[in-house]
């Protein structure tokens, strides 16, 4: 960005172009601690311009990719509580809008100056002026109000909604999470004008046959539904199928005792568990095996 400099004994103005300039207002509000523990080489940097600008070492960091990825990356992590998504962050991926959002600094920037006051060229004016460290409470609150103002500002409201009611699989990162086995169930169930044969289905819906009839009578209702997509329930069928066929005996029994209807702890009677949470925490697990398969096959 552009930088007025004043030079009182030449009665000049000088003006310069300074990268990354703009983020230095936030870059200031984040906590000592915070910067000791995720980027330690930006925490001696000079806490006001003129310190900055008479060391070539903090001149040149503040010039750098590194210090914009940094400012970047916590003001992101920080402001995402406001657009009212339980899940973490790191769960997305680049592709998900929010989280591209939340990596648009420029809002957040903006924000806080409409918030404060203070500005990139305010503190050219106060250059030898000491930013003090905020605490970390202090810093939380005001990226909070950072973030709801910036959303607000911008109506990003219908945006942010429209996105969280239609993701899709490109928009969560690689690892394994809760959220993204929730959105693949939600996804397979609901992603057809018919059931699928899923691992959705296999656990949570109460059928009265056999995994094996499960397929057949699918494919006997795709059959009946000319508006149906041949190729893609077919695919989906085969799939479950497959997934089913690498799972060990007993997590099959598992399966076709919750598709029968057994709760819990009758299935944890029947196989010898001691309590239904060992059933529940093997089921999770097949979630898992389900989402590395998925993922193998993608």
């Amino acid at each position: 960005m552009k930088i007025q400099f004043l030079h009182p004994e030449q009665n000049k103005i000088t003006v310069v172009n300074l990268n990354n300039f703009e983020y230095l207002p936030l870059f200031y509000l984040f906590p000592k601690e915070l910067l000791e523990d995720i980027c330690p080489s930006l925490v001696d940097m000079p806490r006001n311009v003129h310190g900055i600008f008479k060391q070539e070492q903090w001149y040149t960091m503040l010039n750098s990719d590194f210090f914009f990825q940094a400012v970047c990356d916590l003001t992101a992590f920080y402001v995402w509580p406001s657009f009212g998504i339980s899940t973490y962050m790191e769960c997305f991926s680049g592709h998900d809008p929010i989280w591209r959002l939340a990596h648009a600094t420029h809002i957040w920037e903006e924000a806080f100056e409409h918030l404060s006051g203070v500005t990139p060229q305010g503190l050219v004016k106060s250059a030898k002026k000491e930013q003090r460290w905020l605490n970390t409470d202090e810093f939380e609150s005001i990226m909070l109000r950072i973030g709801i103002y910036g959303i607000n500002k911008n109506n990003l409201v219908p945006c942010i909604q429209a996105v969280k009611e239609m993701r899709c699989i490109e928009d969560y990162d690689n690892r394994y999470s809760n959220a993204k086995i929730d959105f693949y169930r939600k996804w397979y169930h609901t992603r057809t004008r018919f059931k699928t044969v899923s691992l959705d289905r296999l656990i949570d819906r109460h059928i009265n046959n056999s995994p094996g009839d499960n397929v057949n009578a699918e494919l006997g209702n795709f059959i009946t539904n000319k508006g149906a997509d041949f190729e893609e329930v077919s695919c989906s069928i085969i799939d479950a199928q497959r997934f089913y066929e690498t799972l060990n005996y007993r997590d099959r029994e598992i399966l076709e005792m919750r598709v029968n209807g057994d709760t819990y702890q009758e299935i944890a009677e029947e196989l010898g568990y001691s309590t239904h949470s060992a059933v529940l925490k093997r089921i999770n697990r097949i979630a898992e095996l389900y989402l590395d398969y998925k993922n193998k096959q993608e």
